[in-house]
């Protein structure tokens, strides 16, 4: 599937918070595909995902609506729209190791903690229309949080379709996630990977964010 054009939305989240999701979501509600990451994990390694679960004809055009980013590059258009979907920094930042956390890994934390706050810093500073919407209220009211997204990209003739069969389609998106075991919670869940770790580190992640960002979180 070939693009001839830069999409018109950048859709940014810090690893594993649930941006196949909110691809899937793009991806129902305008029937156009989404691109992947296109760095490491090439696009052919990250395609669209309605082509990725094997239904390329539920596309109406291959002209991409919006690109996946987990950092967004110096050359992005600073002229398109920004969707960005942030979850709690506990969460997903913990969500890296693998096994309990130690002092001795100190600099692979602080790496992950700067990858979460510049995506944030992108996020205040985008000059064009954005729309940030939190993994925990995707979760516990998607209806609401996707009638929001469907009016920022302009996409509402199928939400009510989608909101109707809202288990189905996760239970479909989940499906890739079954199949490379990428998620624990399978989108049932905002609290997992924290409870883990012990209090101190808890506090530690809590002055690292809160300190530069203090209002994100309740």
């Amino acid at each position: 599937m070939s693009h001839s054009k830069f999409p018109e939305y950048i859709l940014a989240s810090y690893p594993r918070s649930a941006n196949h999701w909110m691809r899937y979501i793009v991806e129902f509600l305008s029937k156009q595909p989404t691109l992947g990451e296109g760095n490491r994990n090439t696009e052919a390694k990250d395609p669209p995902v309605f082509m990725r679960l094997g239904m390329d004809d539920y596309y109406e055009t291959t002209e991409a609506i919006a690109v996946k980013r987990h950092i967004v590059r110096d050359e992005d258009d600073r002229s398109k729209k920004l969707i960005f979907v942030v979850r709690d920094y506990r969460e997903v930042i913990f969500r890296h190791f693998k096994r309990p956390f130690s002092i001795f890994r100190m600099r692979k934390m602080e790496q992950h903690i700067q990858m979460y706050l510049d995506l944030i810093r992108c996020y205040n500073e985008w000059p064009s229309d954005k729309l940030m919407i939190r993994y925990e209220d995707l979760i516990k009211d998607p209806e609401g949080s996707i009638a929001t997204l469907a009016q920022f990209i302009g996409k509402r003739e199928k939400l009510s379709e989608l909101l109707e069969n809202l288990e189905q389609h996760q239970e479909r998106c989940v499906s890739m996630y079954d199949a490379c075991k990428g998620s624990h919670t399978k989108g049932k869940s905002t609290s997992y990977h924290s409870k883990q770790y012990g209090k101190a580190w808890k506090r530690y992640l809590d002055w690292r964010i809160q300190s530069a960002y203090e209002g994100l979180f309740d």
